[in-house]
């Protein structure tokens, strides 16, 4: 967990945490109000869950309709600045939408370091 969020933290992200019986939620955002206005900002939930036998990971995803919102804006300005915010949207949807998958893979790869170095603990 602790590695997550430092991970997170080097990437520009603000983390949240808010502590459950048997979890935590993070909430994360990177990207302020000027960011945000044209469509680049992110942000998700990462629900955290453990029980005694598993651990489960989902998202709620936050900023899909401030990405919507700047390319409506784009759409209806069609001039120099409406292409800018049609383009900078579509950006943000797309690090808004790889955003779970980016976690997801950090976390495989933090399980691969534990299970190699129990491994070679073990041999």
């Amino acid at each position: 967990m602790e590695s997550l969020k430092a991970h997170l933290l080097s990437n520009g992200y603000i983390i949240q945490e808010f502590f459950k019986e048997n979890g935590v939620n993070l909430q994360i955002k990177k990207g302020g109000r000027f960011q945000t206005v044209i469509g680049l900002s992110s942000a998700l939930n990462v629900n955290l869950e453990q029980t005694e036998d598993s651990f489960s990971i989902s998202f709620n995803n936050q900023k899909w309709i401030n990405k919507a919102i700047a390319a409506l804006f784009g759409l209806i300005l069609i001039f120099d600045i409406g292409i800018l915010l049609l383009i900078t949207s579509a950006v943000g949807a797309y690090r808004q939408a790889e955003l779970p998958k980016n976690i997801i893979t950090y976390i495989n790869g933090e399980i691969s370091k534990f299970y190699r170095k129990r491994k070679t603990k073990i041999d």
